[in-house]
């Protein structure tokens, strides 16, 4: 059979038009869910820096001088007998409580016996010698005036007497060495003070000059700090101060400048400063501690915690808050007192200080305050 000419012509013609329907269709259904699926855009926040401020008030602070040294008593010395010898006594222990004279230890004292009665005999005999000159003397000084003796004998016994005044003058002085090395048999304390050691024991033999004890004075210990020039210029006999350990800065202790050096030592360049304690505190002496010097007594001034001070190229920044912005703003730093610092320009009383949570701040951006001290 042949096929129909319009026939397959409609049928050509109808297949584009159907499929293309079709394809409408699709793309209308298409773009209707696309439409229905799509969701609104989520609006966005961003969240406030929290931060804590501090209002900004002046105050008066003290300037301070810090330095540090030992503590040492006012006199420390090692104690000897300038004759020595063997020591048969001793006459405190190590610890105690001497006043002045006290006896500490004692030598034998037999050597020093012997000494001062040969002094004694020789001193009887240079006494018995020059009166014997002197009479002799005035007995020749007649003669001669008579004209019965020559010039030559009269200066003889003038020389005569005066060689035994002499020699009696010499047994009187050897006298003393020898009392004096009689009281050095017994070593005594000089001052009051501590035992605080003894280097003899009862039966050592003790060369003359040799160290036997250590004596500490008991009253207020004193330490001497070494300034710079810029410093020591601030500091007077008699001003206040204040002690602490360094090992214990939980206590402290008042003090006062007891002197201050005019020349500065040779070694360091620094001017010793001597610090002494009000009073008798129990401290070990040696131990370490810190000295604190009043420099500067200040009045309406700025202080801030340190952490506040935020260091941005060099310069130094502090964030305040305003109508709830953080504001820029460029500090000139001051001395430090403690844990703050005085703040010479960029601050003024009332001012809201951002202390925490400004460390990553930028001018202007918005914050939100937790806490203000």
């Amino acid at each position: 059979m042949i096929p129909d000419p319009t026939t397959t012509a409609g049928a050509r013609v109808l297949l584009p038009v159907a499929l293309l329907a079709a394809l409408s269709l699709l793309g209308c259904a298409h773009d209707t869910r696309a439409e229905g699926d799509a969701d609104p855009p989520a609006a966005t926040t961003t969240p406030l820096s929290a931060v804590e401020v501090e209002r900004v008030q002046p105050g008066s602070a003290a300037l301070l001088i810090r330095a540090t040294g030992a503590l040492a008593a006012e006199h420390d010395v090692w104690l000897a007998s300038e004759t020595g010898g063997r020591v048969i006594e001793q006459l405190h222990d190590t610890g105690d409580i001497l006043a002045t004279g006290d006896p500490i230890l004692r030598f034998d004292p037999e050597p020093a016996e012997i000494g001062v009665t040969r002094a004694e005999a020789g001193l009887d005999a240079a006494r018995a010698a020059a009166e014997h000159a002197e009479r002799e003397w005035l007995r020749v000084r007649e003669l001669h005036a008579a004209g019965d003796l020559t010039d030559s004998q009269r200066d003889q016994a003038e020389l005569s007497r005066r060689s035994a005044a002499a020699s009696r003058r010499d047994a009187e002085a050897s006298l003393r060495a020898a009392l004096r090395a009689r009281r050095e048999t017994v070593v005594r304390a000089p001052w009051p003070g501590v035992l605080a050691a003894l280097a003899a024991d009862p039966g050592a033999t003790i060369a003359p000059g040799q160290p036997v004890a250590r004596l500490v004075s008991s009253g207020p210990p004193r330490i001497t700090v070494g300034l710079p020039a810029g410093e020591v210029i601030a500091v007077a006999p008699g001003d206040s101060a204040r002690v602490e350990p360094i090992d214990d800065p939980s206590r402290a202790w008042p003090a006062r400048v007891r002197s201050v050096a005019v020349a500065p030592d040779p070694g360091t360049r620094t001017y010793p400063v001597e610090v002494e304690l009000s009073a008798a505190t129990g401290a070990l002496i040696g131990s370490a501690v810190r000295v604190e010097l009043v420099r500067e007594e200040l009045a309406d001034a700025i202080l801030i915690p340190q952490s506040a001070v935020v260091v941005r190229r060099g310069a130094a920044l502090g964030f305040v808050e305003q109508n709830g912005l953080a504001q820029q703003r460029a500090l000139r730093v001051g001395e430090r007192v403690d844990e703050r610092v005085r703040i010479v320009e960029g601050l003024v009383p009332g001012d809201r200080l951002i202390v925490v949570g400004h460390q990553r701040l930028v001018d202007g951006e918005a914050v939100e305050i937790r806490a203000e001290r």
